[in-house]
């Protein structure tokens, strides 16, 4: 029984990993979501509505090098795996999805340079949102050709 239980709450997380790496939520929608993991945090479930709050959520989504507790916001989290699939997207243009997207939304170009399109998918354009961060971080290296 507990095995099966792990199985579900797994291929479930997996899920919601994979719908927020593939589509970007609205910033209402981070927000509620933040709303209601500080609520849990400070609160717990106890539904107290005044309580006092030692320190600000700013500082516990520092990292835990700056004296922060490491948390993240909802909206940079998704903002985080949309990243990361188009690094999956650029790194593995051979895999199944990587190949699928390159026919079908920048088949003669580079993904850094496909423009949007009214008739894409709501994921390629959450993806697309992502990709001026993308760029940001992004750096030639010039070597001899071995790491």
């Amino acid at each position: 029984m507990h095995v099966q239980v792990n199985k579900i709450c797994s291929s479930s997380l997996n899920m919601q990993f994979t719908l927020i790496s593939q589509h970007k939520f609205p910033n209402q929608l981070c927000q509620e979501i933040d709303q209601v993991l500080r609520s849990f945090w400070w609160g717990g479930l106890s539904g107290e509505r005044h309580r006092i709050v030692w320190v600000s959520w700013e500082k516990n989504c520092r990292a835990k090098k700056e004296g922060g507790l490491g948390f993240m916001s909802f909206s940079s989290f998704n903002e985080a795996l949309l990243l990361k699939q188009s690094w999956r997207n650029l790194k593995n243009p051979n895999s199944l999805v990587g190949h699928v997207m390159k026919l079908k939304y920048f088949n003669n170009m580079s993904l850094r340079t496909a423009p949007p399109k009214a008739s894409d998918v709501f994921a390629w354009k959450s993806i697309l949102s992502a990709r001026a961060l993308f760029q940001s971080g992004l750096l030639w290296i010039i070597g001899d050709g071995r790491l």
